[in-house]
């Protein structure tokens, strides 16, 4: 049995990042990971934008409660006409938010600093110190055309899509997602839409899985449920090997229909551990066939449901080019104690206790307690090496859902 650090050396190890690519378009983009630099169409801004309301004026021009005739009203989109004599020493142009400023004019001075004269046709200022490039977002401040914007290896966020339809980008260079093949194994399940018999149990780990891969926008290429029997795992198994990872839930203890290591050793999988120091998922187990991962994952569905996010996500994200998880420092709302030298996973909820976020531990009565972690927000960790946690202590806090 190894420790958890030694578990997530091992999965990074034997990880080769995704080198294969495809085009998306941009509405199918959220989620992906650029295989390409995104570089600058134009300058940007292209032009000299007003970041205020207010009136254009030229900044040596202007004295204080001296009127000055509107000319004209601009608006975003909008240029001024081509015959519109101005006057430097005594025009100005009312202007809006996003509108660009056009020569001569190289101020902008607020609405609020200003008060009309004797018309709507003519305006006075308050202000008595006006500078050059005053509210104005200048032409290529933000970057210059032909600059790279976006880096390949970017995750493709909800922020970056706005961006990237600025760019003009209609058509994506990304990543090509894993083929994942799910398979639920014991003779107790049935199908979730089937009525169980007195004891059987519905299939919940290949629903946990699926999810947990459709954050990613990965659809489960294979979906196998598969009783206690060594031949119908080794067909199944065969199958959900050509692809990229595969992901298995139960029959890998030491029961005596736990067949999955022996039908892995008998494919020519290489095992890579079994059995890591940890609560729950313990007898987790890795291999590689080729480039391909495959994940064992306890039966219990916390313990498959912890598996998913501790060992594969982090495969995943470094098969997908994307950064480690993030996660928080948080204090503990109540004291934690273990008797063990496992690193405990404990599902958690969000508080907030007098303005601190705190993590409040909920109780958890098995590994196949899966009610307790539908009111949760995430996982605790409880080091493998501290006895105890005592209130207030910080934990490390990650979220189950990152998206």
């Amino acid at each position: 049995m190894i420790s958890y650090a030694s578990a997530l050396k091992l999965i990074s190890k034997h990880c080769k990042p995704q080198t294969q690519t495809e085009v998306v378009k941009l509405a199918k983009a959220a989620g992906r990971t650029l295989a390409e630099d995104i570089c600058a169409d134009r300058d940007y801004p292209p032009f000299n934008r007003a970041t205020m309301d207010g009136f254009a004026v030229v900044s040596p021009q202007v004295r204080a409660e001296t009127p000055f005739s509107v000319k004209y009203t601009l608006y975003p989109g909008q240029e001024l006409p081509d015959d519109l004599l101005i006057d430097k020493s005594k025009d100005c142009i009312q202007i809006m938010t996003g509108a660009a400023v056009p020569a001569p004019f190289d101020a902008v001075i607020r609405i609020e600093d200003s008060r009309p004269f004797d018309s709507d046709q003519k305006v006075m200022f308050k202000e008595t110190t006006i500078h050059k490039g005053q509210n104005i977002a200048k032409r290529g401040e933000d970057c210059h055309k032909g600059k790279s914007v976006i880096l390949k290896n970017t995750e493709v966020t909800y922020a970056a899509v706005g961006a990237l339809a600025s760019l003009g980008q209609s058509d994506l260079k990304v990543y090509r997602l894993p083929r994942v093949a799910i398979i639920s194994t014991g003779s107790e399940l049935v199908a979730k839409n089937k009525a169980p018999k007195t004891f059987q149990i519905r299939d919940a780990n290949s629903e946990i899985l699926s999810q947990f891969l459709n954050q990613y926008g990965i659809q489960p290429a294979y979906r196998f449920l598969v009783g206690d029997e060594e031949n119908a795992l080794f067909e199944k198994m065969k199958i959900a090997l050509e692809c990229d990872i595969v992901l298995l839930s139960g029959a890998v203890s030491a029961g005596k229909k736990d067949f999955v290591p022996e039908v892995l050793k008998s494919l020519g999988a290489k095992k890579i551990f079994h059995k890591v120091a940890v609560k729950p998922g313990k007898p987790v187990l890795f291999g590689m066939k080729g480039n391909t991962a495959i994940f064992a994952l306890p039966g219990n569905p916390m313990s498959c449901q912890i598996g998913a996010k501790v060992f594969v996500e982090p495969y995943l994200r470094k098969f997908l080019r994307l950064l480690p998880n993030l996660h928080f420092q948080l204090p503990v709302k109540t004291a934690l104690n273990k008797n063990n030298e496992l690193t405990h996973f404990f599902p958690a909820k969000i508080k907030n206790v007098h303005g601190e976020t705190l993590v409040e531990p909920l109780k958890l009565n098995t590994s196949g307690d899966f009610i307790s972690t539908t009111t949760s927000h995430g996982y605790g960790i409880h080091p493998a090496e501290q006895k105890n946690i005592a209130e207030g202590q910080r934990v490390d806090f990650f979220l189950w859902h990152n998206r």
